[in-house]
């Protein structure tokens, strides 16, 4: 990664400036894991980007949930959108603590594999840390094998499976 990669706040009123990292997040979901537009209908990425904005705006209005972007020369690399959830919240893993719950981590293309994505688990890891928050939660798509050995080398390990499937006319029985 070049040293002139900057890993800033996202004031979230600029949210919009990450809606064509999404759309590439949604473009590389579909490409690495087909069948997700089989059992998720949200196949057109305009549509998925309004939704996932109005979820944006509802969680970076929560208390510690911040917005984070990579730029370099003034280009937006890549982004991560972080929530804390309260030790209730994951009462079922038996949680002693908040969690930090990264509910996207997206890199451009063109910039994966060069250190964006780990900076920002970096910093994501340094500002919960410094919250007092010790557990770093996500979702990553079962197939995307590149996601999972990235998350694996920065200490994250699988422990659910998420299984989806439709219960109509030649669906699942």
């Amino acid at each position: 990664m070049s040293d002139s990669v900057d890993i800033q706040v996202l004031d979230p009123d600029d949210v919009d400036e990450v809606g064509p990292l999404w759309k590439a997040l949604h473009e590389h979901h579909h490409q690495t894991a087909p069948h997700v537009g089989e059992v998720l209908t949200m196949n057109d990425p305009d549509e998925s980007w309004r939704r996932r904005r109005l979820r944006y705006a509802e969680w970076l209005a929560a208390p510690g949930a911040f917005a984070l972007v990579a730029r370099e020369d003034g280009r937006v690399l890549g982004y991560t959108v972080v929530r804390i959830e309260d030790p209730e919240q994951g009462a079922m893993w038996g949680r002693t603590g908040r969690a930090a719950v990264v509910e996207t981590l997206s890199v451009l293309p063109g910039a994966r594999g060069t250190g964006v994505g780990g900076a920002l688990i970096g910093a994501i890891k340094d500002r919960v840390r410094a919250e007092g928050v010790r557990t770093l939660d996500l979702h990553v798509l079962a197939n995307n094998h590149d996601a999972i050995r990235f998350y694996e080398r920065h200490g994250l390990r699988p422990v659910v499976t998420f299984m989806v499937g439709h219960l109509d006319a030649g669906g699942p029985s």
